[in-house]
C-alpha cells in the first residue's frame, strides 16, 4: 500500500519507469509495468507510444506496429510524433514491409523536414526496398544541409553536382 503521504507519480515519472526498465534489459517487466499503465488508461496516446517502444527494444516488432498505430490513432504531441513515425518506420522495414517502410518515412520527412533522423531511417528503408541511388541520395542530401563546415562548404559544388547527376538518373 502506498503512503498517502508521498506524491502519486506523474504519467511521465511512471513512463520513464519502464523505459529505465527496458535500457536494464529487463522488458518483460517493462512491457507489463506499461501495459498495467494502458489498462488504468487506454485512450492515452504516450502509453501507447511507450509501450510500442518496449515491445520493440525487446525486439517484438510485429507486436509494436499496432501498438504504434494505435499511438498515432489516438494523437500523439508534436515532439512524439516524429520518434512514433520513425520507430513504426523501422519496425516496418525490420518486418520486410519496404514499401510502406519507405512511404510512411517519406510523408513523415515531408511533415518534419528537419528531422534529420527521420532522414536517416528513409535511407535505410529505401536501401531496403532495392532503391540504393535514392537512399544514397537522401544520405547526401542530409549530409549537404546538415554539415556546415569550412571543409564542407569547400566541397558543395561537387556535392550538389553530384546530387544533381543522382537525381537525374533516379528519374523514370
Amino acid at each position: 500500500m502506498r503512503d498517502v503521504s508521498e506524491p502519486t507519480p506523474t504519467l511521465e515519472q511512471q513512463i520513464a519507469v519502464g523505459e529505465e526498465l527496458s535500457r536494464a534489459g529487463q522488458h518483460a517487466a517493462a512491457i507489463d509495468h506499461v501495459r498495467a499503465l494502458i489498462d488504468e488508461a487506454p485512450q492515452v496516446a504516450r502509453l501507447w507510444f511507450a509501450y510500442a517502444s518496449a515491445l520493440d527494444r525487446a525486439g517484438r516488432e510485429a507486436d509494436a506496429v499496432p501498438a504504434y498505430e494505435r499511438a498515432l490513432q489516438l494523437g500523439l504531441d508534436e515532439t512524439d510524433l516524429p520518434r512514433a513515425l520513425l520507430q513504426l518506420g523501422s519496425s516496418l522495414r525490420n518486418l520486410g514491409k519496404h514499401a510502406q517502410a519507405v512511404a510512411l518515412l517519406d510523408e513523415a520527412c515531408r511533415r518534419f523536414p528537419e528531422h534529420a533522423p527521420l532522414r536517416v531511417f528513409l535511407a535505410l528503408a529505401r536501401w531496403s526496398a532495392g532503391q540504393p541511388r535514392a537512399a544514397l541520395i537522401t544520405l547526401l542530401e542530409l549530409a549537404r544541409q546538415a554539415i556546415d563546415t569550412p571543409e564542407m562548404r569547400a566541397y558543395a559544388r561537387a556535392i550538389d553536382s553530384y546530387l544533381d547527376e543522382l537525381r537525374a538518373a533516379n528519374r523514370p
